[in-house]
C-alpha cells in the first residue's frame, strides 16, 4: 500500500511524465501547431481521464496485477492484461535505449557543448560503442536495484519527480524570456491539420502514452491505492502535472525556432541550440535538463517492468524479484541491438507505429470491457467511492461507451489502410 496520496500521485507521474512528454509531445506541437495543444485537452478530458480513473478504480477494486484484475472483471478479458503486459515491456525495452542516450547527452555536453554541436556525432554511431552498451547496462542495474514494493517506489519517484520536474519548470521560465516572437507565432492555428488521419491517431496515441494508459501500470498501481483516497483527484493530479510538463518541454523545444522536428533525434540537436542563448549557463542547463529527462525516464522504467512482470507472476507464480532479472535480461540484449544503425531505426520504428498502434488496439479492447453493464457498474462505484460530486454516469458511459471506442475504431482503420 501506498503510505500517502502524495506517493501514489508521484509513483503514477514518474511513470506517466518521461520521453514522451519532453521529446515527442514538443515535436508533435512543432509538426501540427497550436491545434495540437488544443485537440490533446479536449481528447485528455474526454478520453484520456475517464480511461485512467477506470484503470486506476480497476486494480482498487480488484487488488491484484492487470491480468489478474482484468480477468476478475470478466474471465475472458484475461488476455488483454498479457496485451498490457506485452505493451509494458516493449515499450520500457527502447525507453532504455533512451535513458542511455540522455544520461550521455548530459554527461559528453559537459565536455563538447557549443552552440553548434548538436552530440548526434556521438551519441548516434553506425557501429558498435561500448560507451552506449555500458550506459544500457548501467540503466538495467539502477532499475533492478530500485526495483521493490509500493513504499520503496513512492519514495524513490518523489525523490526524482520533484528534482527533475523542479528543473524543467526553471529552465522553461528562462526559455519563455529568451524566446523572442517564436511563442506567439506558435499560437497561429492550421485548420488543415484537422483533415489528416495522421493528426487524429498521433494526439490521441500520445494522450494514452503520456498517461501510460493501456500498458497496465494504472492498474498496478491503483491495487496499492488506499481506499479512502479520492481516485478522481488523484487521477486529475497526475494528469496535470503530465500536461504541465509537456507544455515546459515545448516552450523549451519552440524558443529556437520551428524548424525540423523528428521527436527523438532531433531533440539532441533543438535542445542544444535552445540552450545556447544562456551564455556561460548553457553547459550546466543542458546538462541538468539532460539528467532531468533520464530521471524521469528511469521512473518510467521501472514501472513498465513492474507491469510487464505482473503478467508471469500471476500465470506461473514465482519470485516478482527473478521474473524482473529474468525481463531486463531479455529487455537489455534486445535494447542493445537498438543502440546504433539499423537498430536505433527500428527503435524509431517502434516509437512511431507500433507503440502508437498498439496503444490504440489495446484502448478499443478497454472501452468494450468498460461499457459493459457489469464492468461499468462496478467500476463507476470504485470511482465515486467517498466522492462528493461524483462522476456523472451518463458522461461515463458517453465517454467510454461510445465517443471513445468510436474515435479509437476509426483510427485503428487509418493505422492499417493510411
Amino acid at each position: 500500500m501506498f503510505t500517502s496520496k502524495l506517493s501514489f500521485i508521484m509513483a503514477s507521474v514518474g511513470a506517466a511524465v518521461g520521453i514522451g512528454n519532453l521529446f515527442r509531445f514538443p515535436a508533435l506541437c512543432v509538426n501540427y501547431g497550436f491545434a495540437f495543444i488544443l485537440v490533446y485537452i479536449l481528447l485528455l478530458c474526454f478520453v484520456g481521464l475517464p480511461l485512467m480513473f477506470s484503470e486506476i478504480a480497476l486494480g482498487r477494486r480488484f487488488g491484484g496485477t492487470a491480468t489478474f484484475c482484468f480477468a476478475s472483471l470478466d474471465k475472458r478479458a484475461a488476455p488483454l492484461g498479457f496485451l498490457c503486459s506485452a505493451n509494458a515491456f516493449i515499450i520500457m525495452t527502447y525507453y532504455c535505449v533512451l535513458f542511455c542516450f540522455t544520461v550521455l547527452a548530459a554527461v559528453f555536453s559537459l565536455k563538447t557543448f557549443s552552440g553548434q554541436n548538436t552530440l548526434s556525432e556521438i551519441l548516434f554511431p553506425n557501429s558498435f560503442s561500448p560507451v552506449l552498451l555500458c550506459g544500457l547496462i548501467f540503466c538495467w542495474g539502477a532499475v533492478l536495484f530500485c526495483f521493490g514494493g509500493a513504499d520503496r517506489l513512492g519514495k524513490i519517484s518523489t525523490v526524482s519527480v520533484i528534482f527533475s520536474v523542479s528543473i524543467l519548470f526553471l529552465l522553461a521560465i528562462f526559455s519563455a524570456f529568451t524566446a523572442g516572437g517564436e511563442l506567439l507565432l506558435f499560437f497561429k492555428l492550421n485548420f488543415s491539420v484537422f483533415l489528416s488521419p495522421m493528426f487524429w491517431c498521433d494526439t490521441l496515441g500520445q494522450v494514452f502514452f503520456s498517461l501510460s494508459l493501456m500498458v497496465g501500470v494504472l492498474v498496478t498501481y491503483g491495487a496499492y491505492l488506499n481506499k479512502t483516497e479520492s481516485i478522481i483527484k488523484c487521477g486529475a493530479l497526475v494528469a496535470f502535472f503530465d500536461l504541465a510538463v509537456s507544455l515546459a518541454g515545448t516552450v523549451i523545444y519552440v524558443s529556437v525556432g520551428r524548424g525540423d522536428a523528428d521527436g527523438l533525434l532531433s531533440s539532441f540537436s533543438v535542445y542544444p541550440k535552445a540552450f545556447s542563448v544562456f551564455g556561460a549557463l548553457s553547459t550546466p542547463f543542458l546538462c541538468l535538463f539532460y539528467l532531468s529527462v533520464g530521471f524521469l525516464c528511469l521512473d518510467s522504467v521501472f514501472s513498465y517492468l513492474k507491469s510487464a512482470v505482473g503478467f508471469f507472476v500471476f500465470k506461473l507464480s514465482g519470485n516478482e524479484l527473478l521474473w524482473a532479472v529474468g525481463m531486463s535480461l531479455v529487455s537489455l540484449l534486445l535494447g542493445s541491438f537498438m543502440l546504433w544503425g539499423d537498430g536505433l531505426a527500428l527503435a524509431l520504428v517502434i516509437d512511431k507505429k507500433i507503440v502508437p498502434f498498439l496503444i490504440i488496439f489495446t484502448g478499443l479492447l478497454e472501452c468494450i470491457l468498460f461499457c459493459r453493464q457489469k464492468g461499468k457498474n462496478s467500476l463507476i462505484h470504485e470511482i465515486n467511492k467517498g466522492q462528493k460530486h461524483p462522476l456523472p454516469e451518463r458522461f461515463y458511459t458517453l465517454s467510454t461507451g461510445l465517443f471513445a471506442p468510436a474515435v479509437l475504431f476509426g483510427l485503428l482503420i487509418s493505422y492499417i489502410f493510411l
